[in-house]
């Protein structure tokens, strides 16, 4: 890429820092989420299931999901909701109207038992996650689409380190990835599966990755990077490294995308990080307008070893991403504390 195409490509979006900081920014995808079925059931002081009658905006509650009890059997108004058949139903204080989270089932009433117990995802601790993906796990793929979406989110909010050590049946993740209605889920996964996948998977991923190269394709790229270097280790970064940190032909988006892998894995795996720690120096010198963006990642790991590549660029007037500048004083900052500390 030359230096006047760096310059051009620096007001990009940088999509994936925008993603939820807790869980893993390669599966949740770069395009912010609405809230899940199960987050609305979640944050809502009660949940009933209730049937519309012949009146218009009455219903009668015939199960309570969360909330008094008493409610079962008792007529409420929603005024605003046009019923029909058996629907969901939330309100978040007593005195608060009820609104529709759309029809209900009875395949709801196993979905809503395993997960009514759980803590929010934000407060979870790292002993609870595994609790948490098990409670989800077997809603992955389910024929609901509100289900399927509320046990994806929940699996792509926990952290890379955890997501990696699950196991899911191959033939499940080859049959949610082909399927259309669940295109939004296709980074988890494909991550997924260079964890479970066999080696007829791994030669169909590469495959795919040189085509993503071919073609300057960043679209499932970071999922497909991060995969790779799962199954190969070492040499899948070194992969990634020849690829798209020296590569001058690549993207912001591709660049984006090569990093994002990188620090998902050196921040899930200890024996990794050396050899990433390795091309983030390579990054540094061979990108250096874009190079702010492994720099929360080098702070993460406590590596101060780009101190003074950072000083240098921020002194020298050089073009530098601007989402990445602020990174940069932030681990510039947290280098002095540290070698301030008694």
């Amino acid at each position: 890429m030359s230096r006047n195409r760096i310059i051009l490509t620096l007001v990009a979006a940088f999509h994936l820092s925008a993603v939820v900081s807790w869980g893993c920014a390669i599966c949740m995808g770069v395009v912010p989420q609405k809230p899940t079925l199960a987050d609305e059931v979640s944050v809502a002081h009660e949940v009933v299931v209730a049937t519309a009658l012949t009146e218009a905006g009455t219903f009668e509650v015939h199960a309570v999901i969360k909330g008094d009890a008493a409610l079962k059997g008792v007529r409420v108004k929603a005024p605003s909701i046009d019923g029909k058949g058996t629907l969901i139903l939330s309100r978040a204080a007593v005195d608060a109207p009820w609104s529709s989270l759309g029809e209900s089932g009875i395949q709801f009433a196993g979905f809503f038992k395993a997960i009514l117990d759980l803590p929010a995802a934000e407060t979870v601790t790292e002993a609870q996650w595994n609790e948490r993906l098990s409670a989800f796990r077997p809603f992955l793929g389910h024929p609901d689409p509100r289900i399927a979406r509320s046990a994806w989110a929940a699996w792509a909010r926990a952290p890379y380190r955890v997501l990696k050590t699950q196991r899911l049946e191959a033939e499940n993740l080859r049959a949610w990835l082909a399927d259309p209605a669940q295109a939004y889920a296709q980074p988890m996964w494909i991550v997924l599966l260079g964890a479970s996948g066999d080696a007829d998977d791994a030669r169909k991923a590469n495959e795919q990755l040189e085509a993503a190269w071919k073609a300057n394709d960043a679209s499932l790229l970071a999922a497909l990077l991060t995969a790779r270097i799962e199954r190969e280790g070492d040499e899948g970064v070194a992969w990634l490294e020849v690829h798209y940190l020296r590569d001058r032909d690549r993207t912001l988006e591709e660049i984006q995308a090569a990093v994002a892998a990188l620090g998902v894995q050196g921040e899930a795996s200890d024996r990794l990080r050396p050899r990433i720690l390795a091309a983030c120096r390579v990054f540094l010198a061979e990108r250096r307008p874009l190079s702010g963006l492994v720099a929360r990642d080098l702070a993460a790991w406590r590596d101060w070893s780009a101190a003074a590549h950072y000083q240098t660029l921020l002194a020298s007037g050089e073009p530098v991403l601007p989402e990445t500048r602020g990174r940069i004083q932030e681990y510039l900052k947290a280098c002095r504390a540290a070698a301030n500390k008694p």
